[in-house]
């Protein structure tokens, strides 16, 4: 069956995914230095500590909260200055602990220690202080993003009862009018020369007495509802006063959270800010390692690149001489057999033996690898050394290394 042109351009396709998808897992999966397995997480690291200190700004922000509630004629220059310090105090944590770490990485490497005790009580008292905005602050943001339940519309009160206040004197004042309207009437029906007649006085008289009760009877409602609107906005403020204290009680039972959640954000500051100069320890190390091995390296192929030469000119030498006479060659081949390293003779040989180089040849030590026997200069050492991951091998290879120094 012929392959097709389409079948080719499967085939191909094929294959340049599956190189593509072998590229991806040969370099997901390289071997590589504990430097360059956690360089990811050392630069996620520093996001995290830019998180933790950002979320202990937002704890402690409540102070601002607090001193615009207490004086709201200038809050929002405190809540700015507030913020302004909240600032500050996160920048020099994080100095003072950035300090103390690359003080205490100096002091692991020079015999003589640097005093690091003014950062150490610096980083323990911002810590501190922190702490202490948190457990102040806390109850306030939560106040914040928290409202308290509904309270009891004063306004609507004095609005209902005004009403009724209302309704009550328009009542009242109507009895009022019509009783001085018919007293009026009277005296117009029954007055001689502007004066009311004797029948028509005591009617009118008996009008004018009603008129003035009404108003007597609206003074006492409008008493009535006035008290009845002071009992009603007094229970009113007692359940919103109650409801209000209800919550800041709620509220501020979030101070000691707030104060342990502060206490675990500087432990992860800290923690990641010591690990990231641990870090940064390993990497210079790792980087000195690199630079020595791939300097021995380069002497060893110069090394070698002069042996090579050396070997040329001999080569040529020997083309150009004369054959010597059978036996002298014998002779020579006998003077020309390879002895065994100086300082073994026919003993049996074993890790950690020198082998004196002559000659341009550098010395060697034998090294045990895979149960086997070998020998390695200075260099190939170096390279050994560093492929290694468990530390009593490592030391055992520096011990051998320092045997060749």
């Amino acid at each position: 069956m012929e392959t097709t042109t389409i079948d080719r351009i499967e085939e191909l396709t094929t294959l340049e995914y599956d190189k593509k998808e072998n590229d991806k897992l040969n370099k997901k999966y390289k071997p590589r230095t504990t430097v360059e397995a956690l360089q990811g997480f050392y630069n996620w690291s520093k996001q995290i500590i830019n998180l933790s200190q950002a979320l202990s700004v937002l704890l402690g922000s409540g102070i601002a909260v607090m001193f615009y509630q207490k004086m709201p004629s200038i809050g929002w220059l405190l809540v700015l200055l507030s913020f302004g310090f909240l600032a500050v105090v996160e920048a020099l944590k994080r100095f003072t602990v950035t300090k103390a770490n690359e003080i205490r990485i100096v002091n692991n490497n020079q015999d003589k220690a640097i005093n690091n005790r003014t950062y150490n009580i610096s980083s323990f008292a911002l810590v501190v202080m922190s702490m202490g905005i948190s457990y102040v602050g806390t109850p306030y943001v939560i106040s914040f993003f928290a409202s308290h339940g509904e309270l009891t519309d004063l306004q609507a009160i004095n609005l209902t009862f005004e009403q009724k206040a209302k309704e009550s004197y328009t009542y009242w004042e109507g009895l009022k009018v019509d009783a001085l309207d018919k007293a009026k009437q009277i005296h117009n029906e029954n007055s001689w020369q502007g004066k009311t007649s004797r029948e028509a006085r005591t009617p009118k008289l008996a009008m004018e007495v009603k008129a003035s009760a009404m108003i007597d009877s609206l003074n006492s409602n409008l008493a009535v509802l006035a008290a009845q609107r002071n009992k009603a906005l007094d229970s009113a403020n007692n359940a919103n006063n109650a409801t209000i204290e209800e919550h800041k009680a709620w509220c501020y039972g979030f101070s000691w959270i707030g104060c342990m959640a502060a206490i675990l954000i500087d432990l992860l500051v800290l923690g990641l800010c010591c690990w990231n100069a641990n870090f940064d320890e390993r990497k210079i190390k790792e980087n000195a390692a690199k630079d020595r091995i791939t300097k021995e390296q380069n002497e060893v192929k110069g090394s070698a690149s002069t042996d090579s030469n050396n070997i040329e000119v001999k080569d040529t030498q020997k083309a150009e001489e004369t054959p010597k006479a059978e036996g002298n060659a014998k002779a020579n081949d006998t003077e020309n057999q390879p002895s065994a390293p100086i300082g073994y003779g026919n003993k049996e040989r074993k890790e950690g033996d020198i082998e004196k180089g002559q000659g341009r040849k550098r010395d060697r030590v034998l090294v045990e690898v895979n149960g086997k026997l070998q020998s390695k200069t200075l260099g190939e050492l170096n390279t050994l050394i560093a492929g290694q991951s468990r530390s009593e091998r490592i030391q055992h290879l520096e011990n051998l290394k320092n045997k060749l120094k």
